[in-house]
């Protein structure tokens, strides 16, 4: 893994995954200076990349939403946010709109966010966009055939929102080492519960664990910083978690 550098990007396609939430995809456009093959290692699944929004010299920060193993292709997946005045943010504004063949500068990759060591289990937990650096992780580990057992907890307030749920679906059917958990607060009448399915919040999964569950456990956190500080809060009171077999970015 290189260190930040500043670079560009073409777009590839931008499309709408669920509700006000885009997915892009770009094409390095300066791999063959950079010395980006495709497979390479020029970011770590987990971290993340620098927009530069166009014609300013302001940037913003998102998860690269993909595995390294697709380079010189990768993925952003990016909630389109409004102001009170219901004008879009300024990153997820410009994200939303550009065009296939757009030229976009970035700088990264950054960030230390993902797996930290060897365990027998890892628990990922996440909530909305949070999912982005958690797909990129599960992306490369699957090609693996998951040599970690690992379950994913994914929280969303509307059914709607659980982007990258067939894909996740899929992995659970295919991977015997893969197990996946959909919990969603705010469920429509017509929502279909199921072992895997869940009315709730993700803080739900961890109630009927005992402490000796999460020995030789990394559990890693991406979502909404009220809900990291709850689940870091149950790990460590209740469920004994060393600080260090834990794993959080907030945003």
């Amino acid at each position: 893994m290189g260190v930040p550098v500043t670079f560009f990007a073409t777009v590839v396609e931008n499309t709408y995954i669920a509700k006000e939430t885009r997915e892009t995809t770009f094409l390095l456009s300066d791999s063959d200076e950079l010395g980006v093959p495709e497979n390479s290692d020029f970011f770590k699944s987990g971290q993340f990349f620098n927009v530069v929004i166009e014609d300013s010299s302001v940037m913003r920060a998102y998860s690269i939403a993909s595995s390294p193993k697709i380079l010189p292709e990768f993925k952003l997946c990016v909630k389109v946010l409004y102001k009170d005045s219901g004008e879009k943010g300024l990153g997820s504004g410009f994200i939303d709109g550009l065009e296939k063949g757009q030229r976009v500068k970035f700088s990264g990759p950054f960030g230390h966010f993902g797996r930290k060591f060897p365990a027998k289990k890892c628990i990922m937990v996440a909530t909305g966009t949070g999912i982005a650096p958690m797909k990129a992780i599960i992306d490369e580990v699957s090609e693996d055939d998951f040599p970690t057992t690992t379950t994913l907890v994914f929280g969303v307030r509307e059914e709607e929102y659980a982007f990258y749920r067939e894909n996740f679906e899929a992995l659970e059917k295919k991977h015997r080492n893969f197990s996946f958990f959909l919990y969603i607060s705010r469920p429509e009448q017509d929502t279909v519960f199921s072992e895997q399915v869940k009315k709730g919040r993700v803080t739900e999964f961890f109630t009927p664990l005992s402490p000796e569950f999460f020995l030789d456990t990394e559990i890693i956190i991406c979502g909404n910083p009220a809900m990291v500080k709850e689940v870091r809060k149950i790990l460590k009171n209740e469920k004994s978690v060393d600080k260090k077999n834990i794993c959080v970015e907030a945003y």
